[in-house]
């Protein structure tokens, strides 16, 4: 994982984790709106809302969040949750946060409009086959909503840190927060 905050302040309002509970893996991209001290609570607020709830399907678990952060400015907020017993990669997102899968192909996972602490209409969850060493990278857009993948996973393999390291030099835009995350699924926990 990797973040920067929009020049170079105290304050990040982007974040990123993964978690694994009960035999499936969680990961979330926040992007707390605007930037400083402010975004920084509302993407602390989201994340400690999808840490607690992830016995919650995607839909309910971002429509409680949305409940529960109106007290901030709010977020864009993506969630992949891959089911290690079926190897089935799910996501669901609201706003301008992006999520890819590299596996055999590469799939680039939709977020729909909204802002998540002020409302949203549409949401829809996404779900993929996922085949044990695939890579799901996530971030924010303080990146381009697209950019070239091709090279990353072969210069830095098992360096996941440093693939992300890499896509944020490479990327960076540099006038807003930002955060990537990289994680490699290695197949259902033993």
């Amino acid at each position: 994982m990797e973040k920067k905050a929009a020049g170079g302040g105290p304050y990040c309002g982007d974040a990123c984790f993964w978690m694994r509970r009960d035999g499936s893996i969680w990961l979330c991209t926040v992007d707390g709106l605007g930037h400083g001290r402010d975004a920084q609570m509302a993407a602390e607020a989201t994340v400690e809302f999808v840490k607690e709830h992830t016995d919650k399907n995607l839909i309910a678990l971002l429509r409680g969040c949305d409940l529960a952060i109106r007290h901030t400015r709010g977020a864009v907020v993506g969630v992949a949750m891959i089911d290690e017993s079926s190897d089935t990669l799910s996501y669901a997102g609201v706003g301008n946060v992006r999520c890819v899968a590299l596996g055999r192909e590469c799939l680039r996972l939709i977020s729909y409009p909204g802002i998540v602490g002020a409302g949203f209409r549409t949401l829809q969850v996404e779900s993929h086959p996922i085949g044990e060493g695939s890579l799901v990278i996530m971030y924010t857009d303080g990146l381009p909503e697209t950019f070239d993948l091709e090279g990353y996973p072969d210069a830095h393999g098992d360096d996941l840190e440093g693939m992300a390291r890499a896509i944020m030099n490479d990327w960076y835009r540099g006038r807003d927060d930002a955060a990537v995350m990289v994680f490699r699924y290695q197949g259902p926990e033993p």
